[in-house]
């Protein structure tokens, strides 16, 4: 069964804007910077972090902890977390011109509905 993500998100006509980082890479004995691309107007539901996030907020360090989150409602893999194994950077959602850097994606799968939560931190600029 599809997801009525994209129906629920156009209803009330949030969209966001993806920056997602290509890794870095080495060439001629130097490191190479990865570059962007932005994908704009991906349906979402921006909302702020409810409960659970606010406990999993509250044991980051402080930092981290003062900063402003955002919870994405989106369709599934639609974002991807930093993967330091595969040296993968965050992607960055862009939301009313502000950047928010990708902290955890969780995939939700239900009967009805398949979609994921992304929890995102308000970048310094």
């Amino acid at each position: 069964m599809s997801s009525k993500l994209p129906q629920l998100c156009t209803i009330s006509g949030q969209t966001v804007d993806r920056k997602r980082y290509s890794p870095s890479t080495y060439g001629g004995g130097r490191s190479v910077k990865g570059y962007f691309l932005i994908e704009e107007d991906i349906f979402a539901s921006v909302q702020p972090p409810n409960r659970a996030a606010f406990e999993m907020i509250a044991q980051l360090p402080e930092g981290k902890r003062t900063k402003t989150w955002i919870t994405v409602y989106c369709e599934l893999d639609t974002f991807l977390a930093a993967d330091d194994r595969q040296n993968i950077p965050p992607d960055i959602i862009i939301y009313e011109c502000d950047e928010y850097e990708v902290h955890t994606v969780t995939h939700r799968r239900g009967r009805h509905l398949n979609h994921d939560v992304v929890l995102a931190v308000r970048k310094e600029t």
